[in-house]
């Protein structure tokens, strides 16, 4: 017996077909028999593959009688096998190298596995490559699942990625359809991780998967869509049985279901839009009544194949980075399930032309659909607005002026790290509710970061940094009160939310003066073109806020900031952050501020965390109001991981292998358990004696906080650095080199860049915040710093 069948449906392959063939027949470590099926081609393919037979004994040819599709070709290949293990090909794809089936067979044979998957790389039609790694590896213990305990496996993308126990197939009866001459392929092998009992993912990069203008997955026609209706129709009753008989796990189920609705927002689009139009024929595809039905059906077929499914945003097992995942974890897809649910096509099209919905429209929609997870779903897509432009809140010359809508503005200006992500993501959860009893919290205005961070809010930081830095321009302003002018409800109070004004980021570098062009709060107040505003905010003890803040802004991969901690606490204490007394009686005494309510961090935790204390301001009992989602996450890492972190920006590595980097570093037990400290006990010493009349004055207007956690005394703990990050391809190169005591250019390199380290983390952060102007010595030495590293890479 044969270690691996590999099956080769071949149909018009002639300018792919020999290097397909030639990458099997070249595989080392394992027996191999190819097994090429030739659907009637109208080119040149089955000619050649007869002269292949010559040169390579292990091909085997079969020839169909008529074209009859790749389903059939396939299974009359499988029905030939003769392997320990069933491979699939493409006849337009090939082998990465000649080592990847020895390889798959090892990974199988040492699990006793059913199924193993592999990964791929794309190589598009210009010659560029892609490596895709879109199946992680399994989580559970031996490495081992199914579709019951590892729901990640759904996102496989081709039968080809994996490799079928020949046994597995015999006992199970697994075919293609023939009823589907394309678009069988997920059907297969979504059936086949129901049925096996052992799975497992390896990183091997086994395929190369050519995209071509004549690939069947690149072809998209009204035809394709109604294959790949039948496709759906099968698999919902697939799915059905599969449920009641447990073979699926809701995780699963819901995974599979994210991939139907990716590809009806990106792949189908095209075909649906005018198909939903008023006037369909007015497109320049002008579809066909016939075409239009089979659009319909689309619709009604995902719905029916997907509607069991809870909301996809909490999905945490479909992982595709782009625009395809921020539209799952951003609450659009699970807007279109609301809107095709509720058979409003006009909106249908808004999301596919990348549109946003108004607020209106979201609130008929959790009315007309009425299901247990819409309101979360709506509040997610709502929280992930960025300043969207809504045709319903454009701006105009009657669009009347905030102060004449609303009687109460209140101005949430909390330290970072008093628990402000929370309070600004338990206010995004019940905008509606909030609103029925007259309380807005503004889409407009309200950020959130992207890519791996999105979970974290900065609250309205994008929207004050404008009306600070712009209060004579009052578009921002009448930007708010057209969002609630058309929200057709009365509002009497809202709420803006961003903890940085009290940062320094947004606070005044030489303190604050009383006059609204000297301070924040006077700038924002005069920007909303207001009389005054209440002040709402929350005091940590200076040590502990320092420590906090400095390592949060450290953890960020994607900020500049590399400060040392003593340059961050000068440039704090500058600014007078710290003097909380007279910040506190400065803002009390500001004429546009109506009313400063304020908290220690510790009065605020006592009183039941940020969420109850703003209720309390509000005059809100709380009654009916929805708690914080599941995916809220401001948490603060470890020293450790922060100066890992701090070391990853150091090497300005490139921007797509920042998250892998950072996930390694974030997940490191090493980095989580080591007591390694930012700050040193020398550093603390000095922070202490300058903080001494502050933090007495905290603790006796705030009693009750503890200091923060300082290391023991004596020489500060090493920085243990993951493996990965110390053999990250840095950009400064010097780093490497001047370690080496042996290498004269390592000698001059030392000699020229003896404080270059130090040099580079203070200028980068004070010249991005503008404190500080560097002297001519210093950029002489940065300039050749920065010759001589380019010197190197050439």
């Amino acid at each position: 017996m044969v270690d691996v069948s590999v099956v080769v449906p071949c149909y018009n392959a002639e300018p792919f077909i020999e290097d397909c063939i030639r990458s099997i027949a070249e595989q080392t470590g394992v027996s191999v028999e190819i097994l090429a099926v030739e659907d009637r081609s109208s080119d040149r393919t089955w000619d050649m593959l007869c002269c292949l037979a010559k040169r390579f004994p292990a091909l085997k040819l079969q020839r169909m009688n008529e074209n009859s599709g790749q389903a059939t070709a396939r299974n009359a290949a499988m029905a030939m096998a003769s392997g320990r293990y069933v491979a699939l090909l493409d006849s337009d794809d090939s082998y990465r190298h000649p080592d990847v089936l020895r390889q798959w067979v090892a990974a199988a044979d040492a699990g006793e596995l059913d199924l193993c998957v592999a990964q791929y790389t794309t190589q598009f039609e210009n010659g560029d490559q892609k490596h895709n790694t879109g199946v992680p590896l399994l989580q559970t213990p031996d490495k081992i699942g199914s579709a019951l305990t590892s729901p990640e496996i759904a996102n496989t993308a081709q039968s080809w990625q994996i490799l079928f126990r020949q046994s597995f197939l015999t006992e199970t009866g697994l075919k293609f359809s023939q009823k589907l001459r394309q678009r069988e392929d997920r059907l297969f092998f979504i059936e086949a991780f129901c049925h096996a009992k052992r799975v497992s993912v390896i990183a091997l990069d086994a395929i190369l998967y050519r995209v071509h203008p004549g690939s069947t997955m690149r072809r998209r026609d009204y035809g394709q869509m109604a294959q790949f209706n039948l496709h759906m129709e099968m698999m919902s009753i697939f799915i059905t049985q599969a449920r009641e008989d447990r073979r699926i796990s809701d995780d699963f189920e819901r995974a599979n279901a994210v991939a139907y609705w990716r590809q009806l927002m990106e792949y189908w689009n095209i075909l649906l839009i005018p198909a939903l139009l008023d006037d369909p024929q007015a497109h320049y595809l002008e579809p066909t009544e016939q075409d239009i039905e089979v659009a319909n059906a689309f619709i009604a077929l995902i719905n029916k194949l997907t509607r069991h499914c809870g909301p996809f945003f909490l999905d945490q097992a479909i992982q595709k980075h782009g625009s395809a995942e921020a539209m799952k974890v951003e609450g659009v897809l699970d807007v279109a399930r609301l809107v095709v649910m509720a058979e409003r096509r006009e909106l249908l099209v808004q999301l596919l032309r990348g549109q946003r919905l108004h607020s209106s429209d979201l609130r008929t929609l959790m009315a007309q659909t009425d299901l247990p997870w819409a309101e979360a779903a709506v509040m997610q897509y709502l929280r992930y607005s960025r300043s969207a432009s809504i045709a319903q809140e454009k701006v105009t010359d009657e669009t009347p002026h905030l102060a004449s809508l609303v009687k109460r503005v209140i101005l949430h200006v909390g330290t970072p790290k008093t628990g402000s992500s929370s309070l600004q993501e338990f206010l995004e959860n019940n905008r509606f509710r909030l609103a029925d009893q007259g309380i807005w919290y503004p889409v407009y205005g309200a950020s959130r970061e992207r890519g791996m961070r999105r979970n974290r809010t900065s609250g309205h930081l994008g929207l004050i940094r404008n009306l600070i830095n712009n209060p004579g321009n009052d578009f921002h302003e009448r930007r708010i009160a057209a969002e609630i002018a058309s929200f057709g409800k009365p509002i009497h109070t809202v709420i803006l939310s961003s903890e940085n004004i009290l940062s320094h980021v947004l606070f005044p570098e030489n303190g604050t003066g009383l006059t609204p062009e000297g301070d924040p709060i006077g700038q924002i107040v005069k920007a909303l073109g207001l009389e005054q505003v209440e002040v709402a905010m929350v005091l940590r003890r200076q040590d502990n806020w320092f420590q906090s803040y400095y390592r949060e802004l450290l953890s960020n991969p994607y900020n500049q900031f590399l400060a040392s901690p003593m340059t961050f606490f000068k440039n704090l204490e500058m600014r007078g952050l710290f003097d909380y007394d007279k910040l506190i009686s400065h803002i009390a005494a500001m004429p546009w501020v109506s009313r400063l309510h304020v908290s220690g961090f510790a009065q605020m935790r006592e009183a039941g965390g940020s969420i109850p204390w703003f209720l309390d301001i509000l005059g809100h009992d709380g009654v009916d109001l929805l708690g914080n989602s599941a995916l809220a996450s401001n948490l603060s890492l470890t020293d450790a991981m922060a100066g890992n972190i701090r070391l990853l920006k150091l090497q300005h590595p490139i921007r797509g292998r920042v998250p892998s980097l950072f996930n390694a570093i974030t997940t490191s037990q090493d980095l989580r358990d080591v007591q390694y400290s930012l700050i040193t006990p020398d550093q603390w010493t000095k922070i202490d004696d300058r903080l001494a009349a502050g933090l007495a004055a905290f603790d006796k207007r705030f009693p009750g906080e503890k200091p923060s956690h300082r290391p023991a005394s004596g020489k500060n703990a090493l920085l243990p650095v993951l493996p990965v990050i110390a053999g990250n391809e840095p950009d400064h190169l010097w780093l490497g080199l001047t370690q080496d005591s042996n290498n004269p250019m390592a000698k001059h390199l030392s000699h020229i860049l003896r404080d270059y380290q130090t040099l580079i983390d203070e200028h980068a952060y004070m010249s991005t915040s503008k404190s500080w102007s560097l002297t001519a010595p210093l950029r002489i030495t940065l300039g050749a710093v920065k010759s001589i590293r380019n010197r190197l890479r050439k």
